[in-house]
C-alpha cells in the first residue's frame, strides 16, 4: 500500500500510529517521524539505514548518519542486518519516504531532474529507497504539493511503487518468461541434432524435476537467516551461524551424492532408486521443518538440526540427478546440450523461488506457507522421478582398462 501526503494538508506526521516499526527515509521523512514519536506516537520504533534501531532524537538531524542517532538508539547493528533482517524480512511497518518527482502508479525519482546523462538537477539518490518501497508492508510517501512533483512520466524510477500499474509481484518473473522463450526457440529452431535429448520422455521428466532442486537452494540460500530468526526469535547472529553451518553442509552432501550414485551404479541397482528416495526424504524432512515451525516450535537446535539433515540429502540431490542425465543421453556429444537443458529449465525454480516465497512470507506474516510450499514443490519432483526410465545395463569398464585387455595375448 502508497499512501500520498500533501506538506499542506494533513500534517504527516499523524499518519504514523504509536508502536508502529518505522524506516525513515532522508529529507523530511525525518522530521515527521521525530515529530510523531515527540507527540501522538512515543512507543513508534525509528530504524535508519545506518545501523540505528529504535533510535530517540530530541534534535532534528543533519543526515540519517547523525551521531544522535546512535547516542539513544536500542542498538546499533551493522547495515546488513538493518536490510536482511529487519527489513526484507517483514519486520517494518512503515516506510517513510521523501521524493522529488511521483509518477500515478506510485514510483519515485530522487536521482536527476532531465536526461540522466545530463541531468538540469542532480539528487540524493537511491539509498535505502527502492529497498524499503519493496519490502516495507505499507509506504508513506511524502513531496510538496508542486505541479512539477506530480508527473505523467518520471524522469528516471528510482523506487518502484506500482510499475505501471501491476503489482509488484510480477517484477520477478520476467527471468521465467525469458527461460521459456529460450527452451521454446531450442526446441523449435535447434531440434535436429539436439532432438535424443529434448524430445527424450525421461530426460524431460528429469528436467522438469530439477526445478525443486534449484527452488530449494535459493529458497534456502536467500531466506534461511530469516526463517530461522523468526521463528526462534533469536539474534541476527545467531540466526546467521546457524544458516551458514547448514549451508557448509553442501560440502558433504555433494561429493556423497555423486558416490553414492556410482556405487549405486556399480551394485547394479542404478542411479534412479537412489535420487528417488533421496527425494522423497528431503520432502518429508522439509515438511517436518514446516510443521515444526507452523506448530510454534522455537528452538535454534532443533531448527538447526532439521535443517541439517535435510541439507545433507537436499545437497546430494543434485549430482544425483546429473549422473541419471549422463546416463540417459545417447552420445557423450550431446551431454553439454542435455546439462544445458537441465540448467534453463531448473533455473525457473531459482528465479521464482526468493520472490514468491517472499510474497507468502509478507502475505501471512510468517514463513510457515512458504516452506510447506517448497515441500510440495519437492514431492511433485519426488512423483515426477518415479516415472523415469532407467537403462539398467552393466557398468562399462573405463576405456583405458578395455583397451589395455584388449592388447592382452589370448
Amino acid at each position: 500500500m502508497v499512501r500520498i501526503l500533501n506538506l499542506a494538508g494533513q500534517p504527516c506526521r499523524s499518519q504514523l500510529e504509536d508502536g508502529a516499526v518505522c524506516f525513515v527515509g532522508i529529507g523530511l521523512p525525518r522530521e515527521a517521524t521525530n515529530l510523531a514519536r515527540a507527540t501522538h506516537a512515543p512507543s513508534c520504533v525509528l530504524i535508519y539505514e545506518s545501523g540505528t534501531t529504535g533510535a530517540k532524537p530530541d534534535v532534528l538531524l543533519l543526515s540519517i548518519g547523525d551521531g544522535v542517532l546512535a547516542e539513544y538508539a536500542d542498538s546499533v547493528v551493522s547495515v546488513p542486518e538493518i536490510f536482511n533482517y529487519w527489513l526484507q524480512a517483514g519486520r517494518v511497518d512503515v516506510g517513510f519516504l521523501g521524493a522529488a518527482q511521483m509518477d500515478r502508479h506510485g514510483n519515485i525519482n530522487t536521482t536527476v531532474i532531465g536526461p540522466y546523462e545530463s541531468p538540469k538537477v542532480r539528487l540524493p539518490g537511491a539509498g535505502g529507497a527502492p529497498e524499503i518501497a519493496a519490502s516495507a508492508k505499507e509506504v508513506i510517501i511524502i513531496l510538496r504539493q508542486k505541479p512539477r512533483s506530480f508527473v505523467e512520466e518520471l524522469a528516471f524510477v528510482t523506487s518502484v511503487g506500482h510499475r505501471c500499474g501491476d503489482s509488484r509481484r510480477e517484477l520477478g518473473y520476467g527471468g521465467v518468461a525469458v527461460a521459456l522463450l529460450l527452451v521454446g526457440f531450442i526446441f523449435v529452431r535447434l531440434s535436429g541434432e539436439n532432438s535424443p535429448v529434448l524430445y527424450n520422455r525421461d530426460l524431460l521428466l528429469i528436467y522438469i524435476a530439477a526445478i525443486a532442486i534449484l527452488w530449494t537452494l535459493w529458497f534456502f540460500g536467500f531466506w534461511s537467516v530469516s526463517i530461522i530468526g523468526d521463528a526462534a526469535q533469536s539474534s541476527f547472529l545467531q540466526a546467521a551461524l546457524t544458516a551458514a553451518f547448514n549451508a557448509g553442509v553442501g560440502i558433504l552432501g555433494f561429493p556423497a551424492g555423486g558416490w553414492l550414485a556410482d556405487y549405486a551404479k556399480r551394485k547394479g541397482w542404478g542411479r534412479k532408486p537412489m535420487l528417488v528416495s533421496f527425494t522423497l526424504i528431503q520432502g518429508l524432512l522439509t515438511l517436518a521443518f514446516g510443521f515444526y515451525i507452523m506448530n510454534g516450535g522455537h528452538s535454534v537446535l532443533v531448527l538447526g538440526a532439521l535443517l541439517f539433515t535435510a541439507s545433507l540429502f537436499f545437497n546430494a540431490l543434485q549430482p544425483m540427478s546429473q549422473a541419471l542425465t549422463a546416463d540417459l543421453v545417447p552420445t557423450a556429444a550431446l551431454l553439454g546440450a542435455a546439462f544445458g537443458l537441465w540448467n534453463l529449465i531448473g533455473e525457473m525454480g531459482a528465479v521464482l523461488s526468493p520472490d514468491i516465497s517472499g510474497t507468502l512470507r509478507n502475505a501471512t506474516g510468517n514463513w510457515t506457507s512458504a516452506v510447506m510450499l517448497d515441500a510440495g514443490i519437492i514431492l511433485v519432483s519426488f512423483v515426477l522421478l518415479l516415472f523415469v526410465r532407467e537403462p539398467r545395463g552393466e557398468v562399462e569398464a573405463p576405456a583405458l582398462s578395455r583397451t589395455r585387455l584388449e592388447g592382452e595375448p589370448g
